[in-house]
């Protein structure tokens, strides 16, 4: 363990996190005390919250540290079993939170399988193409290149994709394609899966398109067409601006946590504010 901790780059590994992290907390606080407080509890009881699991997390870094990376290779197969296994569980039993059944609730525990699959999809391929490059045969398509991978990835993302969580399986795939970019296939190898993904993701995307989701982009670029609906949030991301300015309001200060939005702690931090 000694001679480990010296090829680690604390400055890198330690500092950035732990400043976002600490910036996040605080950010927290400030979009979620009102809130908190008109629901009868503490102001800083959504901080506690986030506090804890950046403890949690703290932990976990540090154990996924000195945890021998080899060893994921051997439980490749398991983890792509329990991400697959869990996503079917989400359709099957999963709880509907804004239109999207993306949750298991177990308890007052909830858990949100498709973010496993973010890390897990870079498991899996990082120990496939290990094995094809020492196997010499990674430039074949069907014998290992790009085809099994390219299964078991579309396997996952449309899993995903049937929540519905359109957004979530565009970043499985964005983060599939880096790997295996990153790992040396030809080039036509990837072009073809990349096409492959979008015409499924399109042809996918149009079946699930609802008014909803249009809104979605009507309201980014029209948002005062539809103010009271579709263009709501930016609009209240623009009146954040106006009254903060490039520093902000101030910690606590920013207006929108008062009733103007329902959910100010988990919106984008403009909302809150902050005093920079």
């Amino acid at each position: 363990m000694k001679p480990k901790r010296k090829t680690f780059d604390f400055i890198l590994m330690l500092p950035p996190p732990l400043l976002l992290a600490g910036f996040g907390i605080v950010m927290v606080y400030s979009a979620s005390m009102v809130t908190s407080y008109l629901e009868g509890e503490p102001a800083y009881e959504l901080m506690l919250k986030q506090a804890m699991w950046f403890v949690i997390g703290l932990a976990g870094f540090l154990f996924a540290c000195f945890f021998n990376y080899k060893f994921y290779h051997k439980l490749t197969k398991w983890i792509v079993l329990l991400l697959i296994i869990s996503l079917f569980a989400v359709l099957l039993f999963g709880a509907t939170v804004n239109n999207a059944k993306s949750w298991i609730y177990i308890g007052s525990f909830s858990i949100q399988p498709s973010e496993f699959v973010k890390i897990g999809i870079i498991i899996y391929l990082a120990s496939v193409y290990t094995k094809k490059q020492e196997q010499e045969y990674i430039g074949d398509f069907f014998k290992g290149g790009v085809l099994p991978p390219l299964i078991i990835t579309s396997l996952l993302v449309g899993l995903v994709v049937l929540q519905p969580d359109i957004g979530t399986g565009a970043i499985i795939f964005a983060i599939a394609c880096s790997v295996i970019f990153s790992s040396g296939i030809k080039f036509r190898h990837l072009f073809v899966l990349i096409s492959i993904g979008f015409t499924v993701l399109i042809a996918l995307g149009i079946h699930m398109l609802t008014d909803e989701k249009i809104s979605r982009f009507t309201g980014a670029y029209q948002p005062f067409a539809d103010p009271d609906h579709g263009g709501y949030q930016l609009i209240q991301s623009y009146i954040a601006i106006a009254t903060g300015g490039i520093s902000g309001s101030g910690i606590g200060q920013g207006i929108q946590k008062l009733g103007y939005l329902t959910q100010a702690e988990s919106d984008f931090i403009m909302r809150s504010s902050p005093k920079s």
